[in-house]
């Protein structure tokens, strides 16, 4: 059994947040290179929408992380200063990456960033598409019980009148999917522009930051 100066645990300065005394905490440039890492495995995807860049403010290195509503600046030992819900992502990312035990994935070279052309991929492509089938089903159905009566000779009234209203439900039915159908699709195309404004927002495509982010003193 552990005494108590064993079983320390190191808390951080954000709440929540604990490391073992027996866990190697790592600092500095290999804790800015890990954190590099790892935020830039999460921008490939997608985990994160945000840029990323390596600074050097009064001769020492930062890393700076930001997307279109909030920034977080990240010094040598772990601290995180900034704004907006980006800071408490990258203060997760901070604590994980200083623990030795944890596995950073390999830098990544080249482009990682989404292309400002690029659109908002929904997910339900193929329901749309079943939807679009079931209610080509549904008014073929109901087209064809509301033209019986011309080509069949129902001896009993009722049964017009039941094929008629058969024909109209599974009609109305084809027009209430469809409906959904263009609904869905218009929220993808809303979606879709939404995601490119975030993406020019956030300076993708362009050499500008946000006006929020503060002018640091890089040197």
């Amino acid at each position: 059994m552990l005494s108590p100066e064993q079983d320390k645990v190191i808390v951080s300065t954000n709440p929540g947040e604990f490391i073992h005394s027996s866990e190697k905490i790592i600092v500095g440039t290999d804790l800015l290179d890990r954190i590099e890492a790892d935020t830039k495995d999460r921008i490939r995807r997608r985990n994160i929408l945000a840029m990323i860049e390596r600074i050097s403010i009064e001769g020492t290195g930062h890393i700076l992380i930001y997307d279109d509503l909030g920034y977080a600046l990240v010094e040598p030992d772990g601290s995180v200063s900034g704004i907006g819900s980006i800071r408490t992502e990258i203060e997760n990312v901070v604590v994980l990456c200083s623990m030795s035990s944890y596995d950073v994935p390999e830098l990544l070279n080249g482009n990682f960033l989404p292309k400002i052309s690029s659109t908002y991929k929904p997910a339900n492509q193929i329901g749309n598409k079943l939807l679009q089938t079931l209610s080509f089903s549904f008014f073929i159905i109901g087209f064809i019980l509301l033209i019986s009566p011309i080509f069949i000779n129902f001896y009993a009234s009722s049964a017009t009148i039941l094929t008629t209203i058969s024909g109209l439900g599974f009609i109305l039915t084809s027009l209430f999917i469809i409906t959904l159908v263009i609904h869905s699709r218009l929220s993808d195309r809303f979606r879709s522009s939404e995601y490119q404004n975030r993406l020019k927002n956030i300076g993708i495509g362009s050499n500008s930051r946000p006006s929020f982010i503060p002018q640091f003193e890089e040197k």
